[in-house]
């Protein structure tokens, strides 16, 4: 009976040890710890980034890559040997903060959120740099990046869109604004596709990670994603004109404004964990 006892009492003391999943409690409790110092480093950056998220309901597709990277470290149970050379990459993203925020260009130093991100992993072991690099998407295009190809690439869209539903009604175009039967719309920067194809090739990575072949085939499969943006602008052009058409320019605008994102990303996790279904098999 006192055998079985101490058998129990010890298997207690090692479940207790072990912490979440499999990670030893002291761990996670250190993770956790520098974690939240790297948040309160970060503030001014973060801060900028949150007003930006309220600003731009198109940029909120950073929140999954967010919520993703969360998901992934959780369930990555192993732990690999501490690099220094995470040290470096968090020197880098601190001095960059400093340069932007000090300098009043503070959106362009959001490249430190996914440096720091990837050098604090590096020291902790986890996650993995696969995994830490989701950083590079949960932070969205800044607006100078978004609109790089503005008006050029909207315009395209818009008058393609317009030729097509021609033969079905009066639209005229002009710039980036078309006037329709049912009301009128316009294209903004957005509409030109850049932060598609951001959120279409993160997601691409997110493909590669569950059957990873090495950094150059997962750059391949977030670029051939990425490069699906195009033809599917496209056609979420047409869908917005088309609602614009029949009366509804308003839901036209929010479709192009966020609600695109909304479906692509769905969409894209629906393929992304049936591909990972099918492989298991």
């Amino acid at each position: 009976m006192s055998n079985s006892s101490s058998v129990d009492d010890l298997q207690a003391k090692a479940n207790h040890s072990r912490g979440v999943d499999g990670i030893p409690s002291h761990e996670a409790r250190r993770d956790l710890l520098l974690w939240s110092a790297f948040a309160l480093a970060f503030s001014p950056l973060l801060f900028d980034l949150f007003a930006h998220l309220r600003a731009r309901p198109w940029a909120n597709y950073g929140l999954l890559f967010l919520v993703l990277l969360i998901a992934h470290t959780w369930h990555e149970r192993s732990r690999a040997a501490a690099h220094h050379d995470g040290y470096l990459l968090l020197s880098l993203a601190l001095m960059l903060q400093c340069v932007a925020v000090g300098g009043g260009f503070t959106r362009w130093g959001r490249l430190a959120l996914p440096l720091g991100v990837m050098g604090l992993a590096r020291l902790l072991g986890r996650p993995s740099p696969r995994v830490a690099a989701l950083a590079f998407w949960a932070v969205p295009l800044p607006n100078f990046i978004a609109s790089i190809a503005s008006p050029r690439l909207e315009q395209i869209w818009l008058m393609a869109a317009a030729w097509l539903l021609s033969p079905l009604a009066p639209i005229a175009v002009e710039g980036t604004t078309a006037a329709t039967p049912g009301g009128m719309l316009t294209f903004d920067a957005v509409s030109g596709g850049l932060p598609l194809a951001a959120l279409l090739s993160g997601l691409g990575w997110l493909r590669a990670l569950d059957d990873w072949r090495g950094l150059g085939s997962a750059l391949r499969t977030a670029s051939t994603w990425g490069l699906a943006a195009l033809p599917l602008q496209a056609l979420c052009a047409l869908a917005a004109l088309a609602l614009a058409t029949l009366g509804a320019p308003a839901l036209a605008s929010a479709w192009l404004s966020w609600g695109i994102f909304l479906v692509v990303g769905a969409a894209g996790l629906v393929i992304v964990h049936r591909s990972r279904r099918s492989g298991h098999e």
